[in-house]
């Protein structure tokens, strides 16, 4: 028999991202805040109070992470855009040189790269 797989959905960033645990998501049922403020007067209005605060940090600390997620897409697209133009003209020189084999292994290999990479994309995606 098989054995259950456990951390499905867990395997790639995004699923951690959008799947984190939370602890503190619920709040407590009226009658356990009800003996708790006959314990302590106050408590449920610290408790909003605290909660606000908690979830205005989680929206900052989602707000952050997503814009550090694009900049990091866009920097590395540029640099990706940068690196292809680099193997593409030393394939050119490689073809002008009379390296026409070395020429055409890097960029067929630089073009089943790429192809490769994009399959990947569309299967995380």
């Amino acid at each position: 028999m098989r054995k259950k797989n456990v951390n499905f959905g867990t395997r790639n960033r995004k699923s951690r991202i959008i799947n984190t645990p939370n602890k503190f998501l619920s709040f407590p049922s009226p009658s356990i805040l009800e003996s708790y403020e006959e314990i302590y007067p106050g408590f449920t209005e610290k408790l909003l109070e605290l909660t606000k605060i908690e979830q205005n940090q989680r929206e900052n600390y989602n707000k952050n992470l997503i814009k550090s997620m694009n900049f990091t897409i866009r920097i590395s697209q540029v640099l990706s855009f940068i690196f292809s133009i680099l193997v593409l003209y030393t394939s050119v020189n490689f073809f002008k040189n009379g390296l026409v084999s070395l020429g055409a292994v890097l960029f067929i290999t630089w073009f089943v790269f790429l192809l490769i990479l994009n399959i990947k994309y569309k299967k995380t995606a």
